[in-house]
Order: structure tokens, then sequence, then C-alpha cells
């Protein structure tokens, strides 16, 4: 596995919008490499995005100074699944090995930007998602293989690998609701349009609150970004019912 690339004649774009801003701002743009999934720093000043295997930093207030790469010993090429840890030091990313990384992103003499593997499991590409509020669990894709469907799966940083019962069919973009109680995820297991829907997993015996879900009535609702920008996502209504 490998990064993506961009084709011949095309550009990368970073873009920002919300309700404080009349209309959508272009931030950057190359026809150099294929930059994606931007993530907001803890401070709301920066963007960290991947491109070219690597992270890289986009200052928002000063765009036009490019991208300052974010460089950690010992870490393989990375994609697109980068998630912040919520005490707003670290990154987890997800690299082209099939592990998932820790690394600073500040810095200093005990941790000179060196990443360390915390997905042991040998045989398994583990996609990174998601990472629990408080910061000690990862939700991830789990899959053997690309001919199979991936698997909900849940971790400590360093222990064993959860693998929650979401029924039938691919799931993907498992991530925590803010009281860390729900995963939501994208999946065709219930319907054969793509839908989201949320599952409470066991944290130790990765059972789930079953969620059937349907798509009657989707509708766009702010998400919030740190003292800037509003994204927007696709909220569905969907029936709550307990596994029996």
């Amino acid at each position: 596995m490998t990064y993506r690339k961009l084709s011949r004649g095309q550009r990368a774009q970073i873009w920002i919008g919300g309700p404080g801003l009349p209309t959508p701002e272009l931030l950057f743009e190359t026809d150099e490499m294929l930059v994606e999934a931007p993530n907001w720093s803890v401070d709301g000043a920066s963007l960290l995005v991947n491109g070219d295997g690597r992270l890289w930093r986009l200052d928002v207030d000063s765009p036009e100074r490019g991208l300052a790469p974010v460089g950690f010993n010992g870490l393989p090429e990375i994609n697109n699944d980068h998630v912040l840890d919520p005490d707003g030091e670290h990154i987890y990313m997800s690299a082209t090995d099939g592990h998932i990384y820790r690394g600073s992103l500040h810095g200093g003499a005990l941790n000179a930007r060196t990443a360390e593997r915390v997905s042991h499991e040998e045989g398994q590409w583990h996609f990174l998602h998601g990472v629990s509020p408080d910061g000690s669990r990862l939700a991830y894709v789990q899959m053997n293989d690309f001919a199979n469907p991936g698997k909900l799966a849940v971790m400590e940083p360093h222990g064993p690998s959860v693998v929650v019962d979401t029924g039938e069919g691919h799931i993907d973009g498992p991530e925590w609701s803010p009281d860390g109680r729900w995963i939501y995820f994208n999946t065709e297991g219930f319907t054969d349009t793509p839908v989201t829907c949320p599952a409470r997993p066991h944290p130790r015996r990765g059972r789930r609150r079953r969620t059937p879900c349907h798509q009657p009535h989707g509708r766009l609702v702010p998400a919030p970004v740190p003292g800037r920008a509003m994204g927007l996502v696709h909220r569905l209504s969907c029936r709550h019912s307990r596994a029996p």
C-alpha cells in the first residue's frame, strides 16, 4: 500500500467555511502533491494534513508560508487516517505498514518527534478514525485484506483489540461521541444506501447495542471547529433498540 498522488493536471486545495465567514475561504492550493484530511490544532491556529506519505502543518493566519513538514523518526509513510490526541500535544497516524503510530507534535528532549507504534497485531490493517474524548481508547477499521469487509475494532494504545459486532457489511469512519458512550460509523449493513449509525460497544466483550437505521430525513448540522470555522455533517434519523 502506498500514499495517493495527484493525477496530471490536478490541483489540491484546502478550504475553510463557517457561520462567521460570508463565503468559504480558499487557504491553500498546490499542484505538487495531494494533501488530505485536515485536522484542526487545539488552539485553532493551524491545520495538520497528510501528503506524499508525510504529515504537514499549515498556518491558518499565514497560509502563504506554505506547508511545513512535521517529521518523525521511525515513522513509515502515512495515509489520510490521522487524528489528534485530546491532549493536543500528540497525534495518532495510520501508516502504510498497516499499523497505528503516536507522535508528539512539538518534540523536545524526552520526545524528539519520535513516532511510537501503538498497534501490535500482525497481519491486520489498522485504519484509525476515532480517539475517545479521554484519550484512553482508539476506534479503527480492522481488515485482514482488501477483499473482505472492514470491521469496527476498539483498543487501548498498546493493548489488545476488541472487534465489535456490527453485523454484515463493511464499516468505515468510526468516531466517538463527545461523552465517549457511542461510536458513530458509516455502514451499508442496514440498507442498500450508505448511512451513519451509532453503536455502543461493551468495553471488553465487543458486544454492542443494536441501532437499526433508516434514512428518511437527513439534514445538515454544524460541527464546531475550535475558535475558527464549522464543517457540515450529514445527520441521519435513527431508531434505537437494545440487542436481545
